[in-house]
């Protein structure tokens, strides 16, 4: 290009382009909502991570499902028709009713209570049929069943000693439930102060017995209910279990394996029976009623003879089947 020519498109251009172009150029205008917006998203990533997290519900299966609980007095309790009897010591009972969803019209009644420094949880629900009320999902090493005049005690005990305790009533249309974590034999002797007071004996024992105990033992391999008390100062021991074994010389399950001055046979109703004692002194009958397949033992710590041992028993026993024979 000519140096004319240049002077001559120089000269087209006007002059405010020229002396803006020849001024400094300006700095960009910063946007603060850019800025802002780039600082708060960071905030909230800061703040994700260092908050604590919304604990997760637990989802049905393997896990407890809580139900919607509603603390009452005891009153409210009775207004919908349910009465708990706890046992008489007692302590620092705390009611409940529970809500068990649109489809269950009648709420279901709780109340925990101490014992002896132990917790227990003892629930009622009316239903036309048994089910399981507990609320507990654990894995039972034991679950036996009780006969129990017109009732079904069932026993349930975890490795943990988690235990249950739980039987319906037809007739009233009542499902129970008893848990705590003192084990079944505890639980059983507390179960045993609840069904009492509804008009059912768990233990077994004369008039007048004081000092009675319940509970619950195993021993090679059978399921024990045994029954401790005291009369006219001498110490019992009342046993049952049931077996399958059908055998002619039946088990022995008093637990008194030491030997006897004196060994006989007798009846107790028309069960054949084993007697052994020290004159006296202590002493054993064991017996057997094939029809049901239930074990009996009878052991007494002084005192014994064979009448006395075949009198206490024949007062104990009481034929599954409703016929001495």
């Amino acid at each position: 290009m000519n140096n004319k020519l240049f002077d001559r498109m120089m000269s087209a251009v006007d002059e405010d382009l020229l002396e803006e172009a020849q001024r400094p150029a300006k700095a960009r205008k910063k946007r603060p909502w850019v800025t802002l917006a780039v600082s708060a998203a960071a905030c909230v990533a800061v703040l994700v991570s260092i908050l604590p997290k919304a604990p997760v519900t637990p989802q049905p299966g393997n896990t407890m499902v809580v139900n919607p609980m509603q603390a009452v007095t005891e009153a409210e309790v009775e207004a919908l028709g349910y009465r708990i009897p706890l046992p008489e010591n007692a302590e620092t009972p705390a009611y409940y009713l529970i809500n068990r969803g649109a489809e269950q019209t009648t709420p279901m009644a709780e109340v925990r209570f101490l014992q002896n420094g132990g917790e227990y949880t003892c629930r009622t629900l009316k239903t036309t049929v048994s089910e399981d009320i507990s609320g507990l999902y654990v894995q039972w090493s034991q679950n036996d069943i009780w006969k129990l005049e017109s009732l079904e005690v069932t026993v349930m005990e975890a490795e943990d000693r988690t235990a249950c305790v739980s039987w319906y009533e037809q007739e009233a249309g009542m499902q129970w439930c008893l848990s705590g974590k003192q084990g079944a034999s505890a639980l059983l002797s507390t179960a045993g102060d609840i069904l009492h007071t509804l008009g059912y004996n768990l233990d077994v024992a004369p008039a007048g017995a004081k000092e009675l105990v319940f509970r619950k033992l195993t021993q090679e391999g059978l399921s024990i209910g045994e029954t401790t008390f005291v009369l006219d100062g001498i110490s019992y021991a009342y046993r049952v279990a049931a077996t399958n074994v059908v055998e002619e010389y039946f088990a022995d399950i008093s637990g008194a394996e030491k030997p006897f001055a004196e060994e006989t046979i007798g009846e107790v109703g028309w069960c054949s029976a084993r007697i052994s004692f020290n004159e006296n002194a202590d002493g054993k009958i064991v017996w057997f009623d094939p029809a049901p397949g239930l074990l009996y033992s009878l052991y007494m710590e002084t005192g014994a003879s064979e009448a006395a041992l075949l009198d206490m028993a024949s007062l104990l026993y009481a034929p599954a089947q409703n016929d001495a024979g």
